[in-house]
């Protein structure tokens, strides 16, 4: 919630108080006698499921909430929501408990005016708009939001600090309206010594040097009880450790290049993958899966049309499975027009469970920072074999050799 600070108070802000009271929404003054969360309790707002509301009314119902959260300030007037909710920087009052209550307002909005809403609420990287996502999609980018929320609402907390103190406003207005929305690199990785010079192909190690920047666990859980519904209403928010068995202990995940050749090796204890599905991707900035694979010793692991497309180990270890993933460098075309550029990796173990629609960890190794990660390269040795010494914390590796089979 935003501070009940005056900014045009010129015992704080001194000069730059003329520039303040220029400025609209937000930065005008209000009545602190009438906190903004008292006068618009989150807990007591609801909407109910009906008829989807046309256009007007869709427009009118999140008008008049924008308003209700403005509360007694100095606002710009607008008729469409929207363009109200811009004007006035009303973004900045939104807490976790007000979005959670402007939410309820998609149960009787049209596709359209979701994904609006969405692209606006997460800094216009909302998950499904590159179409359908499924379950598993839409829990593990839920989570993925939820951290670039975090990581924009720091950083707009960072710039009205910034404001207060030297007054730069017309800066401040263009990183809050674009600071999300800043061309992405051409590359924000590189391959360790992809190519070697004549011969084609990439050059590497049978024993590659890894560090701490392409590794990560698989720890964060989500787990869906079974039934019908909406899915997330079935998201058990703490899950009891219980439902993992062993099998999800201390399970890291390497990225790596064989051959030029995204491949992600993920490392457990002996046996650990024997009943499990796992599900790597490569994802851009905005959420969009550019390569997703899966793998299961049994196909039935993996359920009824799993996610990205099945491939068989490229090597294996009694503790370790190898996949392939495209791990793109520079700009990818999309299908839907447009390019991206891969952001993060992430990894998922699953399994079913009769009480269960299922029971998952994943992990995920950001890539977003230019020149932050080098993917070691490898290449086999004579015996078909990579050794792998993986850093997975500062004091402790593992090591282990994972074994393709001949031919």
């Amino acid at each position: 919630m935003a501070s009940h600070d005056d900014p045009t108070n010129e015992d704080e802000a001194g000069d730059s108080s003329s520039l303040f009271a220029d400025r609209q929404g937000f930065f005008r003054s209000f009545d602190v006698t009438e906190p903004i969360a008292e006068a618009f309790p989150p807990p007591d707002f609801t909407i109910d499921a009906g008829p989807t509301w046309s256009d007007e009314e869709a427009n009118a119902a999140a008008h008049d909430f924008f308003t209700q959260l403005a509360g007694t300030r100095d606002v710009v007037p607008h008729t469409d929501a929207f363009d109200f909710v811009v004007a006035n920087e009303l973004l900045l009052l939104l807490s976790d408990d007000h979005q959670v209550s402007f939410e309820q307002h998609y149960r009787r909005m049209d596709n359209p005016t979701i994904r609006r809403w969405q692209e606006l609420l997460d800094g216009g990287r909302a998950s499904d708009a590159f179409g359908p996502l499924s379950l598993q999609e839409q829990l593990d980018e839920s989570q993925l939001v939820d951290d670039l929320k975090t990581r924009r609402r720091n950083r707009t907390g960072g710039i009205v600090a910034g404001l207060v103190v030297l007054g730069l406003l017309a800066v401040a207005a263009t990183v809050f309206f674009n600071g999300d929305t800043e061309p992405e690199p051409d590359v924000s990785f590189t391959f360790e010594d992809p190519t070697e010079a004549g011969s084609g192909g990439a050059v590497g190690s049978p024993k590659p040097n890894i560090s701490a920047a392409v590794v990560a666990p698989i720890i964060s859980p989500i787990v869906v009880t079974a039934g019908v519904g909406p899915a997330s209403d079935r998201v058990v928010a703490e899950p009891s450790d219980t439902l993992f068995g062993d099998e999800f202990d201390d399970v890291h995940f390497v990225l790596l290049a064989e051959q030029g050749q995204g491949r992600v090796a993920l490392i457990g204890p002996n046996g650990w993958y024997d009943e499990l599905c796992i599900v790597v991707s490569a994802v851009s900035a905005q959420l969009r899966p550019l390569d997703t694979t899966h793998f299961g010793p049994n196909a039935s692991l993996c359920g009824v049309n799993p996610i990205g497309t099945g491939v068989d180990a490229v090597c294996t270890g009694p503790n370790v499975v190898m996949l392939a993933l495209e791990i793109a460098q520079g700009q990818v075309e999309l299908d839907e027009g447009g390019t991206a550029t891969v952001d993060s990796v992430r990894a998922r173990i699953l399994r079913t469970d009769t009480d269960y629609e299922q029971v998952s960890r994943r992990g995920a190794i950001d890539l977003s920072v230019e020149g932050s990660a080098i993917i070691p390269a490898f290449a086999f040795s004579s015996t078909n074999s990579v050794e792998l010494d993986v850093p997975i914390t500062p004091t402790e590796n593992v090591v282990t050799t994972c074994t393709a089979e001949a031919g």
